[in-house]
């Protein structure tokens, strides 16, 4: 509106009239500019408005102060219940996360613990079976060796004698190649344990190293 006319207004029965008569229009004209709002009584009520002004027209605006500030508290009202949603969304959000974490790692703890008890149990098997090894080994070895002490005793007694001094010595010879593969055999134990040697399988005859043991131990053991 310009020059006293009102030419468009969301009250349709202000349409027309002269600005001059309207007395909110003639305090912003007067005072109001485009970068601030101003306060002023209209009819004995506070309000807040502002000009803009164009190029052929000015624009002018105007509300009560309590369409303002009860509109301002139900804002204020709503923005804080949609906080209060948002801070809920993220705290379970954030809750579920961490349940989420907490499931993770509990997994990952079982997961080790079970592979230590695994690794425990396989060394544990190993251990034993180390110790069973040895302890047959021990046996296997004495067997041997007792049949060389016993040669030996057979020797001496038949000192003069020289077809049983050489079939003593011949069975020793024998018991004595059958102790050095039973200690390679420890040897090549270790070598097990260290992944230097790989196991084969392979079929033998039993009764074939059998007589042969019993060939090499005394007559008269």
């Amino acid at each position: 509106a310009d020059e006293g006319v009102i030419i468009a207004s969301n009250n349709t029965g202000l349409i027309g009239q002269s600005t001059t008569d309207y007395e909110v229009i003639q305090k912003l004209k007067n005072h109001a500019d485009s970068r601030h709002m101003m306060g002023l009584t209209i009819n004995g009520v506070r309000c807040h408005g502002v000009m803009l002004k164009q190029r052929d027209h000015y624009i002018y605006a105007y509300i009560p102060d309590s369409i303002i500030f009860q509109t301002l508290l139900q804002n204020v009202i709503m923005c804080l219940f949609i906080y209060l949603i948002v801070v809920a969304l993220i705290w379970m959000i954030y809750r579920k996360l961490q349940k989420n974490i907490l499931k993770i790692e509990r997994e990952k703890e079982k997961k080790y613990q079970k592979s230590l008890l695994e690794a425990a149990e396989k060394a544990d098997a190993a251990n034993r079976a180390k110790t069973e090894f040895l302890q047959r080994m021990s046996h296997d070895i004495r067997t041997p060796i007792n049949g060389i002490c016993g040669m030996i005793n057979v020797a001496d007694h038949y000192a003069d004698n020289m077809e049983k001094q050489t079939e003593c010595r011949a069975k020793i010879k024998k018991t004595s190649h059958l102790l050095l593969e039973l200690i390679n055999e420890v040897l090549d134990m270790s070598k097990l344990e260290s992944d230097e040697v790989v196991l084969a399988v392979s079929y033998t005859h039993l009764p074939s190293p059998r007589d042969g043991l019993l060939s090499r131990m005394p007559s008269s053991a």
